[in-house]
């Protein structure tokens, strides 16, 4: 899923019922749901290959991987 779209989902529940505005915000373990934790972190962006997610700063404490670099996406939690 694109971020565009990820917002537009939020946007629309939320207009629907504000109230979700102050609720705790929770991402699943698996695809399956077998279980569920709170997000305490914000958005960090960074870079997604292979299944494999390096954040920017993993770029920033090793340059030397830094050629060619390119942030792609962004995670949740």
């Amino acid at each position: 899923m694109k971020l565009k779209q990820y917002i537009e989902n939020l946007n629309n529940l939320v207009r629907d019922k504000p109230e979700l505005l102050q609720y705790d915000v929770l991402h699943s373990r698996d695809e399956e749901g077998n279980g569920y934790e709170k997000i305490y972190y914000e958005p960090s962006l960074g870079h997604l290959e292979g299944g494999v997610f390096k954040p920017e700063q993993y770029y920033k404490e090793n340059p030397e991987e830094y050629e060619g670099f390119e942030i792609n996406a962004i995670c949740i939690n």
